[in-house]
């Protein structure tokens, strides 16, 4: 496909999901650009092709930490990414969503694997070092966990991450996500294999979990 009708394609698919930036509802989140105001100087927002060549400088500046992505990363490869995410919001399966705080971005939160038969999804995020300890992945964590339960309606999400990744483990716990399990030496991280827990949530535990009443 040539990147004359990618461009298009992500144009349209835009076109079907965005509205002016403003105070939301759940009903109005799977269309709309802006999914949550995180502070007076942070918000997560819906990834678009403009934002691609910020998305591959700061995943370039933070690619040891960001195990999953290709060594030799490319700017197609976020650009790919991207436009999948369109998709995914476009189908109302997911949600690529980017941190930014004071108009830069910082990280990304994102939802995605769903599956139709059993409504379930998982959730994933990351922020770059220097925008660490400030609260924004919590934050937007919450947010699309909240899109996710509220309103794609799904009755499962699932976080994944290493059981050495100390600041993802406390993250979902905090988060009020259960451990369900751990695949021992199940993923390869540089030269070591290493351990991937599993944590999950169902919607009748959002209803009932602080994340979900939480307003900081």
């Amino acid at each position: 496909m040539s990147t004359g009708r990618v461009r298009r394609d992500a144009t349209e698919r835009r076109a079907s999901v965005r509205t002016h930036h403003r105070v939301l509802n759940p009903q109005e989140l799977s269309s709309s650009m802006l999914i949550a105001k995180l502070s007076d100087t942070a918000e997560l927002r819906t990834l678009e092709l403009f934002d691609v060549d910020a998305l591959f400088a700061l995943a370039q500046a933070n690619l040891d930490r960001n195990y999953w992505l290709p060594r030799t990363l490319q700017r197609s490869d976020i650009e790919s990414r991207v436009t999948s995410g369109l998709e995914i919001v476009a189908k109302q399966e997911g949600l690529l969503g980017g941190i930014f705080e004071r108009g830069a971005l910082c990280g990304v939160a994102a939802i995605w694997r769903y599956a139709a038969e059993t409504r379930s999804i998982e959730i994933g995020y990351w922020i770059g070092q220097h925008a660490e300890g400030r609260g924004l992945v919590k934050r937007a964590c919450r947010a699309v966990m909240r899109h996710a339960f509220e309103t794609l309606k799904v009755h499962r999400i699932e976080l994944r991450c290493h059981a050495e990744n100390v600041r993802s483990v406390a993250l979902a716990e905090r988060l009020g996500f259960r451990r369900e399990g751990c695949f021992v030496r199940a993923e390869r991280l540089g030269e070591s294999w290493v351990d991937l827990l599993v944590y999950g949530m169902l919607e009748d535990e959002w209803r009932d979990c602080d994340a979900a009443r939480a307003t900081d």
